[in-house]
């Protein structure tokens, strides 16, 4: 489905799990950006299951978190039509719009999806080989929770990418999640969801002598659902939005 529409630019994001009395974070990227792919879908969307369960296999791949950082957004541009669906978020809707508008594409669809801030029309041949490439030298990002779901954020960039301000994004993640559909074009299938972004927050970061450094709290974010796990999505983002460093660790 495409929809068109006017926006303004906004976030982007990284990854790393977490769970009640599970250790304090302690993550660390290399110089090298990681790939991120965003998946953006809909429970009302016929054409996104195959997409979704594409997605989900990457929870196997030994490339999860060394290579590659997996998000799937649900955006509600569907829940007019049959089927509200529970993970979708307006927040979410316009991050995609926001995308679309930076590749000055007059339209948004389902399923969408973007590697490293661009849009991704290969992953249905290329799979899950499409996220092994080796990214440029960006920076070294590092985040710390000092206290549940509260982090300490330091990101180094490289000379080359050092710019005079820097933002850090986190999604609290959910996986295992889905259920049966009752109405519109998915009515009576039973879906199954992995790295659902269920909540999406943005700081800025300060700079001192070519260090970033800043504080995101994820402590009160309110989730709508009960995932069986839970996972943290972070990233480094400037201005333009596009992810620059990201990390991750699953459960």
């Amino acid at each position: 489905m495409r929809v068109k529409f006017f926006g303004t630019i906004s976030s982007v994001f990284l990854l790393a799990s977490i769970s009640n009395g599970a250790e304090l974070l302690d993550l660390k990227s290399s110089i090298s950006q990681q790939n991120m792919v965003e998946l953006f879908s809909s429970e009302g969307c016929s054409s996104c299951p195959p997409a979704e369960k594409w997605l989900g296999t990457l929870r196997h791949d030994p490339g999860l978190w060394k290579k590659f950082v997996p998000i799937e957004f649900h955006v509600d541009y569907w829940d007019g039509l049959g089927w509200k669906d529970p993970y979708a978020s307006p927040v979410f809707t316009q991050r995609q719009r926001d995308y679309s508008e930076l590749w000055r594409s007059e339209s948004v669809y389902t399923p969408g999806v973007v590697l490293n801030g661009n849009e991704w029309l290969a992953w249905r041949t290329v799979g899950a080989s499409g996220l092994m490439k080796v990214g440029d030298s960006v920076g070294v990002l590092e985040v710390k929770e000092q206290s549940k779901r509260n982090f300490v954020v330091k990101f180094a960039p490289v000379s080359k990418f050092s710019k005079s301000e820097y933002f850090i994004n986190g999604a609290l993640l959910g996986n295992d999640l889905g259920g049966q559909v009752l109405r519109g074009e998915n009515s009576g299938e039973n879906l199954h969801h992995d790295f659902v972004a269920l909540s999406l927050k943005k700081a800025s970061l300060v700079g001192k002598k070519g260090i970033f450094e800043g504080v995101l709290d994820l402590s009160n974010e309110k989730l709508g659902v009960k995932p069986d796990s839970l996972s943290v999505a972070f990233w480094i983002s400037d201005k333009n939005e596009k992810p620059i460093q990201t990390v991750g660790e699953i459960i």
